[in-house]
């Protein structure tokens, strides 16, 4: 009896041994998986750096639009191109014949064409990206390149960062970080609350795409709009062609010191032809 408790003790020792360095193990493991995992806000300032650094880049878009109010619905669809040279020419196109534009920098100066009132500008060229929001402010774009290369910190407001999960878009691994906000608003309603979603290249640190929901209210009517954009194409330090920044004014379009609604009263005088 005394031996067969000897041996059942030892046992059980060993059994607990045995669950100890396992358990061990397990918590080695499970650090190291901790330790591995990004702190999402380090991934956003990865991205940023990463773009603000880079001496050129190219990029193909495509955004979808959908506004939700009520019992109505509407849905725009575009795609665009991005193109950029350190330190100041670039050339941002939306295609669309009404929704279009087209701003060119060739380093001296600056062109911006709006589609749907066939006019354009041309004034001197920023030193720097960072200018571009003052010089063409329906270029104030919020999470995408060319908001990282005017040096706009997507992390200003402080929203708390959560890294979601590992996906994959368009083939590519990515990191999926979310965060919420809200927006202040002067329009009276509630604030408008912003959800965002973004996909981050895991190899590259690229932005693969986004997604941004708008919500809130305006007295009794609620609205909801979801932007997707993806990006596609995308070349880091790599040679741009020269022409790439060449402005060619769209057929009929004419230059204005400043834009308005032809027809409209107090239209702007359209500037010197040999300007053009």
């Amino acid at each position: 009896f005394c031996f067969a408790a000897v041996l059942i003790l030892a046992g059980f020792v060993a059994n607990r041994s045995c669950l100890g360095i396992l358990g061990i193990g397990v918590a080695l493991l499970a650090a190291r998986g901790l330790r591995a995992a990004p702190a999402p806000e380090s991934l956003v300032r990865q991205m940023v750096t990463k773009y603000q650094k880079a001496g050129s880049f190219e990029e193909r878009f495509t955004m979808s639009q959908v506004t939700k109010a009520g019992a109505q619905e509407n849905k725009v669809n575009l795609t665009g191109r991005f193109a950029y040279q350190k330190p100041n020419r670039f050339v941002y196109r939306v295609d669309d014949p009404m929704m279009g534009m087209t701003a060119v920098s060739d380093g001296k100066t600056l062109w911006f064409c709006m589609n749907m009132m066939k006019q354009y500008t041309k004034q001197p060229a920023p030193a720097q990206l960072s200018g571009l929001a003052q010089a063409a402010p329906m270029l104030r774009t919020q999470l995408d390149p060319v908001a990282f290369l005017r040096g706009e910190d997507p992390l200003a407001a402080k929203p708390k960062v959560r890294l979601v999960g590992e996906e994959k878009v368009a083939g590519k691994p990515c990191h999926h970080l979310a965060w919420t906000q809200t927006v202040p608003s002067h329009m009276g309603g509630s604030p408008p609350r912003m959800n965002l979603d973004a996909w981050i290249g895991k190899s590259d640190l690229l932005l693969y795409q986004t997604r941004l929901v708008v919500s809130g209210s305006t007295g009794q009517a609620k609205y909801t709009t979801t932007v997707t954009e993806a990006h596609t194409g995308m070349k880091v330090n790599q040679p741009v062609p020269g022409k790439t920044f060449t402005f060619t004014a769209p057929e009929g379009a004419k230059q204005v010191d400043k834009f308005g609604m032809p027809g409209a009263p107090g239209k702007p005088k359209p500037a010197p032809s040999k300007a053009r």
